[in-house]
């Protein structure tokens, strides 16, 4: 009776097991964000759903252009010089203009950009955008129409190294 017992437990939680397991292998793959990106090279234009977005390398003067009374500085001036990536969020409000635009001066070695736009809409899917910005270059990304029909949109980007040494760059975001 005792090994009846002890048979009848051990198919049981082998059938529970099984059970639990099912979900688990009918699970799809995660795919990586960086799948469906958007890689965006020097001198690159690309519209999508009506967003433009524009990777171009600007001059020094350009990228240390004085403030303009018409921008909403999102992140103005950050100076950035360590090895962890730069990772922020911010919440972008239409009133404030139709076009996000980031400056990037690296003084550093190679880094890469990647940035996310969430959508606060179920019309169109969240974009991804990443480019890779050369040692000590300037680099402006415009994404122009992004906000005319949404009220708010929440902008996320991180600047990571592609090198094992610490990051330094000039960071700016903001809206006009």
């Amino acid at each position: 009776m005792k090994k009846m017992k002890k048979l009848t437990a051990l198919l049981l939680t082998l059938v529970m097991s099984l059970a639990l397991a099912v979900p688990c292998f009918a699970a799809e793959p995660e795919e990586n964000p960086r799948e469906n990106a958007i890689c965006l090279k020097e001198g690159d234009s690309v519209t999508i759903n009506g967003i433009t977005a524009t990777l171009k390398k600007v001059d020094e003067a350009e990228n240390l252009d004085a403030v303009r009374a018409n921008r909403h500085y999102l992140a103005r001036n950050i100076r950035w010089r360590q090895a962890n990536p730069y990772e922020r969020d911010y919440i972008c409000y239409k009133s404030y203009g139709d076009t996000l635009v980031i400056d990037l001066a690296n003084d550093g070695d190679a880094v890469e950009m990647y940035l996310w736009l969430f959508r606060h809409d179920d019309l169109l899917d969240d974009l991804m955008y990443y480019f890779d910005a050369d040692r000590q270059s300037n680099y402006r990304l415009e994404l122009t129409n992004y906000f005319s029909s949404l009220g708010t949109v929440t902008v996320e980007w991180s600047v990571m190294q592609l090198d094992d040494y610490p990051m330094d760059f000039l960071f700016n975001a903001y809206q006009e």
